[in-house]
């Protein structure tokens, strides 16, 4: 279980936020939808609570464009292509060092989510772009741009962590599982089942997915302790669950994967129950709304001392576990 839920919550946070903040729409998009006013207010809210997350004076920041002459990446952020894929980009400054989170957003309604990212598995063979697709060509090209800002200013190599929720989240996987040697972590809520890991597999890319972390990520710095390459966190009881029951079932967890649970108290409606918007502002009250997290603090880890060595010991040597909050799960599940 979680020996600390307020230290989870805090650590969860920043990327509950942002997933939420990408379901907005903005007014400078070429066919912006009808907004109405309470949506705007929360859109506003949820912004003010991102840019007021940091450790010590580094706070998250939008990245509203990006410099890249190229009509792949739309000059502006957070405006849906063609196939109605739409992300927006934040980044912090630590120790001489840009930290960019990608954060994808999930399902909105749109037909386009639809064919081009849900129904991956029945639409991939089409002579016709998809959400994942697409996903990688903009990810490589904000990979290129921080990397060479990076060189030209003379910091440290950038570091990317990619979230997402619902679709989103399969997309933020995807951008691990594509681009495993630089994107150091995805933190995905409530993630669908669809990663389009096939389209991205190759065997060096698997050989570093199932990395508790590649050599190069280690060499700029990053130190994800007791954590997975992958966190999936998810709402108890919520829609998804039913989809992603029968794949638990026939196949064990990933090496690189966590799953973390909160049972949080609010409508019984499974539906109701798979809202970013309800499942960011649950973490985030959780949090205490204090804006520093430490990442030497532990919140993986069981209450019960035995088991948290054990989680220590098992996770060094495989990558391997799931969490949940229930009371009944003493121990964490370690393959």
């Amino acid at each position: 279980m979680i020996a600390e839920p307020e230290l989870a919550s805090k650590r969860l946070a920043p990327y509950a936020l942002m997933s939420a903040y990408t379901y907005r729409v903005p007014p400078h998009c070429i066919y912006p939808k009808k907004v109405p006013e309470a949506v705007t207010a929360q859109e506003t809210t949820l912004k003010k609570e991102i840019l007021e997350i940091g450790i010590e004076e580094s706070h998250w920041g939008e990245r509203e464009e990006l410099s890249i002459p190229d009509s792949a990446v739309p000059p502006t952020f957070g405006c849906e292509d063609k196939t109605g894929l739409m992300y927006n980009v934040w980044e912090r400054q630590q120790d001489n060092q840009t930290i960019v989170v990608v954060a994808f957003r999930g399902t909105s309604g749109d037909i386009g989510d639809w064919i081009y990212g849900n129904l991956w598995w029945f639409t991939r063979i089409l002579p016709s772009d998809n959400q994942f697709d697409l996903a990688r060509v903009h990810m490589q090209r904000i990979i290129y741009h921080y990397e060479a800002d990076a060189t030209m200013k003379g910091m440290r190599p950038p570091r990317f962590i990619t979230t997402g929720h619902s679709l989103g989240g399969g997309i933020a996987q995807h951008m691990l599982y594509s681009f495993p040697s630089r994107v150091e972590q995805a933190i995905v809520f409530d993630p669908s089942p669809v990663t389009a890991s096939a389209d991205a597999s190759t065997k060096a890319n698997e050989v570093m997915d199932c990395s508790c972390l590649p050599q190069r990520l280690k060499d700029i710095g990053v130190n994800l302790g007791t954590e997975a390459r992958i966190l999936r966190v998810y709402f108890d009881y919520e829609i998804l669950s039913i989809f992603r029951l029968p794949h638990k079932i026939f196949f064990k967890p990933l090496p690189y994967v966590q799953e973390i649970t909160f049972n949080l108290s609010g409508s019984l409606n499974q539906v109701t129950r798979h809202s970013m918007s309800d499942l960011a502002e649950a973490i985030h009250k959780g949090s205490g709304k204090e804006t520093a997290y430490n990442r030497g603090d532990e919140w993986i880890a069981s209450a019960n001392e035995k088991c948290k060595i054990k989680l220590r010991n098992d996770q060094a040597r495989s990558c391997t576990s799931m969490h949940s909050t229930s009371p009944a799960a003493m121990c964490p599940i370690v393959d």
